[in-house]
């Protein structure tokens, strides 16, 4: 039984630009005898926080998509055998969708069949009841048919009808509980918690891209709560261990921005989740579609949370922070922004004490966020240097290219411990060098450098 109830946008929200174009959208649909709703997150986005404008509104209508085609020409077919199209109109994008009834889902995410239905029909086919809510923009009405109103009121994510056929239907769904409860701070249902505790080994039918798509979705302090929430979930995915206790706790909070990597941030709960236990958490990852950036990422956390990058003290040998460092300053698909807050998220987990990456990464951070590493380190460092170059070149004469390579990034590492305010006498003894005309130590410690890599490449 549907539940009426009044519900006016804040004057604000409604004198926006896209709530107007889509208030314009369904009077014209009404204006040719059909209905129009707005339904699913920007009702329930509306209720929960009036006085933001929602991002996405979409619209559903008895119109079949040929008769949306006929009053809107520009409509593109997303989903034609669905009856979604997308318009875009006065500069937004709106899907619009014919109201429908379907059948069983036999390969886990599509309907076996699909056909034209009522509205209340096409409530039924939706995950959570607060997402199963439509509104009329022209009466200023919504259309509850589930009591998602209520459970939004009591903060309670509960599924449309059996929670356990629902998520049987598509197991995602047992991630977008998660996402929902995460973002949205609400509490499980009984049913639907049991449901995805039980059928989380069903997850396995599902695309690795769509459990990407949805880590896009959280919002940054949503993180820690949802990695707790799918603990279960993300070993049945990674086949990582859970914790011993079974007490996921992370204190992930990650910008805006770094979700627009979904691959790195799983890699951080994956990090976050198995760091008590001797496990590789990088194999697992090695048949997700990661995108270049991400398995960058991945090797830096990886590099960052095994103590790459320590300062030697002065009676230890500085080879191995040499080629931390060169490794660092080829990395041209790490933003140093980025850099920033990967490692942030990691240094509680792994031994900061002595890491020139704790007191480089804030100096880069500072004057250039958005260059990669490696260029942040040139740009920092060159400058700077550029008065021993000339000696360098002189001396390179007789030497391999490798060699001159080791020495200028040697006397760039020199550089970046001053400007990084790390004392001379707590440097490695072949380090202590910083001044115009002491740079023998350097040409030798570069042939060392250069002889080392030959042996590792032999």
């Amino acid at each position: 039984m549907v539940r009426m109830i009044a519900h006016n946008l804040s004057r604000e929200v409604s004198q926006n630009p896209r709530i107007r174009a889509a208030l314009e959208i369904c009077r014209t649909l009404r204006t040719q005898g059909f209905e129009a709703w707005w339904v699913g997150g920007c009702v329930r986005d509306s209720i929960l926080e009036p006085q933001q404008t929602p991002s996405d509104i979409d619209i559903a209508t008895n119109a079949s998509f040929a008769h949306v085609k006929n009053i809107f020409p520009d409509v593109i077919a997303i989903g034609r055998a669905f009856g979604v199209g997308l318009l875009r109109h006065s500069g937004f994008n709106f899907e619009i969708a014919t109201f429908r009834k379907e059948s069983d889902y036999k390969d886990r995410r599509h309907p076996s069949q699909v056909g034209p239905g009522s509205m209340q029909e096409d409530s039924q086919r939706r995950d959570f009841t607060i997402n199963a809510l439509y509104y009329d923009p022209l009466s200023h009405t919504i259309a509850d048919f589930h009591g998602g109103l209520d459970d939004l009121q009591r903060r309670l994510l509960r599924c449309v009808g059996d929670a356990r056929e629902r998520m049987y239907e598509d197991p995602l769904r047992i991630f977008r509980l998660f996402r929902f409860a995460s973002n949205l701070n609400l509490t499980i249902e009984s049913s639907a918690k049991e449901a995805a505790q039980q059928l989380v080994s069903e997850l396995n039918f599902v695309s690795k891209e769509r459990f990407l798509l949805e880590i896009s979705k959280l919002n940054p302090g949503a993180l820690g709560t949802f990695a707790h929430l799918a603990q279960h979930a993300l070993s049945e995915l990674t086949r990582l261990p859970l914790p011993k206790d079974e007490g996921f706790s992370s204190n992930l909070e990650l910008p805006k921005d770094a979700f627009r990597f979904p691959g790195t941030v799983l890699a951080l709960m994956c990090y976050h989740q198995s760091s008590s236990f001797k496990v590789d958490w990088v194999a697992p990852l090695s048949d997700w579609p990661l995108t270049l950036e991400d398995k960058s990422h991945i090797e830096f956390i990886k590099k960052v949370s095994t103590e790459w990058f320590s300062i030697p003290s002065p009676h230890q040998e500085s080879s191995k922070f040499l080629t931390d460092i060169r490794w660092l300053s080829k990395q041209n698909r790490i933003k140093v922004a980025d850099a920033d807050w990967i490692f942030k998220s990691i240094t509680a987990k792994s031994d900061e004490k002595n890491c020139f990456l704790k007191l480089l990464l804030p100096l880069m951070n500072r004057s250039e966020p958005q260059l990669s590493i490696g260029q942040a380190f040139t740009s920092l460092a060159s400058e700077r240097a550029k008065p021993l170059r000339k000696e360098l070149q002189l001396w390179a004469k007789e030497q391999s290219p490798e060699a001159l390579g080791w020495a200028r990034l040697i006397t760039e590492v020199i550089v970046l411990l001053n400007l990084s305010g790390v004392a001379i006498e707590s440097r490695p003894l072949e380090l202590q060098i910083a001044e115009k005309g002491q740079l023998e130590p350097v040409y030798k410690l570069a042939e060392k450098m250069t002889e080392l890599h030959k042996k590792q490449r032999r």
